[in-house]
């Protein structure tokens, strides 16, 4: 498991059990209109749940890694 700036990388092979669905908070992101990407292209499972400009928190869903 990899947590770096904006990204979250799991390799599901070493983690099998971390892959299920989740609820990821990204606290001080500086996104125009932030997209969440899966194996390099757009999700469309995920649901993005909170976005705040403001604070610059970014809240979002996936049903797995």
């Amino acid at each position: 498991l990899l947590i770096s700036q904006n990204k979250i990388t799991l390799n599901q092979n070493s983690l099998p059990q971390l892959s299920q669905s989740a609820i990821i908070t990204f606290y001080n992101t500086d996104f125009d209109s932030p997209k969440i990407l899966k194996d390099g292209t757009e999700c469309t499972n995920c649901r993005i749940t909170g976005y705040d400009k403001n604070t610059k928190t970014f809240v979002f869903s996936v049903p797995g890694f």
